[in-house]
């Protein structure tokens, strides 16, 4: 059997995927899938502590803008980190 590049990917002549090529994809697909539940499982609850807290840790009274600008410095570092290489 001769190995052949279509695409993205490596096929042997009768038309099934290497079963090495496979096995990266499918590892490096869980690795991403387990990296993004870390992610959610962080972002979620500190969210939550930002949108539900009624008085910050200055003793200032929490707005409903104030807690949506303090939710917008969450998502961005999330998301800075989340993009970190």
């Amino acid at each position: 059997m001769s190995l052949h590049w279509i695409g993205n990917s490596f096929y042997y002549c009768c038309g099934t995927k290497s079963h090495v090529e496979g096995d990266t994809i499918k590892w490096s697909w869980i690795g991403w899938s387990i990296v993004n539940v870390f992610w959610l499982l962080l972002f979620i609850p500190s969210s939550v502590f930002v949108w539900t807290r009624e008085v910050d840790g200055a003793g200032a009274v929490q707005t409903p803008e104030i807690k949506l600008l303090s939710f917008l410095v969450v998502l961005l570092v999330f998301r800075s980190l989340s993009s970190f290489k």
